[in-house]
């Protein structure tokens, strides 16, 4: 059964992974950030995140399709691909989950991050 929110793939060490924004990975994102996902959106369209945010995103999002990544990887990852190009998978996902599933069109979160 597919997810509603959307599924969104990410690249960890060379491997394709998905990501998907459960009801627990939602809760957990927000409890370790502090914040709401509206919030976090707001703030990533703004590139106003830290490694740690766009870490625990992807991690919440990977472990919750199912993949089996710790913490420190996907941090090391993150660190190794770039902050600004990791935080526009983590974006996705959560634009994902804010729209139910519906994707923005092409580029409006770059679009945004830019202005």
């Amino acid at each position: 059964m597919s997810d509603p929110r959307g599924d969104v793939s990410v690249i960890i060490d060379g491997t394709e992974h998905t990501m998907r924004l459960t009801f627990a990975a939602a809760l957990k994102i927000e409890k370790r950030i502090g914040c709401g996902l509206l919030k976090l959106a707001n703030r990533m369209a703004q590139m106003e995140v830290t490694t740690e945010e766009v870490a625990t995103v992807i991690h919440a999002g990977v472990t919750a399709a199912g993949g089996k990544l710790t913490f420190d990887q996907v941090g090391e990852a993150v660190m190794a691909a770039g902050l600004i190009d990791m935080a526009k998978p983590a974006t996705e996902l959560v634009l994902a989950a804010l729209m139910a599933g519906k994707r923005p069109p092409e580029g409006d979160a770059e679009k945004k991050a830019a202005e």
